[in-house]
């Protein structure tokens, strides 16, 4: 079986060659072998839709808060966020939306769209925030979620993050702690498509060739990774 390999020999922030751009970041690691950490290898189209079939989207609550005159009003325990819509020209547009509160992670989920760009933000009810990539995708046990952002603008993030979710009582007065525990940041594929498969995580994407030159053949590929 064909495998895409991605082993770097690396220094916390990882390492970048002049063809592709390949940023790894894993947390409470000094010198790391990333093949002891993570592989990619690709498998067939039937085994990932074969996994696909079987994978269930957690369900959010979006009942506390609804959006009225393109405002959004978040009420926390001590706080209240407003957001509200800006509309003028195309270049300054900014939408809010109220994608729902997660109970397990006792966090609101915000969605912001600019003009060139898309913002989610995780705000716990003390109005801790955590900004991530797109919206979390979470394992079954709810231990984990990730994060996945395809090929956009230039110089956009461009791959995937992993997330832990620990109840954690030294994070006090919030129940749970949200930590980064991997981040790939590249230019050698884009994910257009992720979901879990256990604790691996399966991917549809293409070659990042494909999209910065349309003219070119677009090819779907099919990848495993573990770590």
């Amino acid at each position: 079986m064909t495998k895409l390999i991605f082993i770097f020999a690396m220094s916390f922030f990882g390492c970048a060659s002049a063809e592709h751009k390949a940023d790894v970041r894993v947390e409470n690691q000094s010198i790391i072998d990333t093949s002891e950490v993570f592989s990619i290898t690709e498998i067939t189209p039937e085994e990932y839709h074969s996994k696909k079939n079987n994978c269930k989207d957690v369900e959010f609550d979006t009942s506390l808060v609804k959006k009225v005159n393109g405002r959004v009003e978040l009420k926390l325990n001590k706080s209240t966020i407003i957001l509200q819509d800006e509309i003028g020209s195309e270049e300054n547009q900014i939408f809010h939306k109220y994608l729902g509160f997660i109970n397990f992670v006792d966090r609101h989920l915000i969605e912001t769209i600019y003009y060139e760009g898309i913002k989610y933000v995780l705000i716990s009810p003390n109005n801790n925030q955590t900004e991530i990539w797109s919206k979390p995708i979470f394992s079954s046990d709810k231990k984990y979620f990730f994060c996945f952002k395809p090929y956009g603008l230039e110089g956009d993030n461009l791959g995937l993050q992993i997330w832990e979710i620990k109840k954690d009582n030294q994070q006090y007065p919030d129940t749970f702690s949200l930590n980064k525990i991997f981040e790939l940041n590249q230019l050698i594929f884009s994910p257009n498509e992720c979901f879990w498969d256990g604790r691996n995580l399966l991917i549809k994407g293409q070659n990042i060739s494909n999209h910065l030159f349309p003219n070119e053949e677009s090819v779907t590929h099919y990848w495993k990774m573990k770590f």
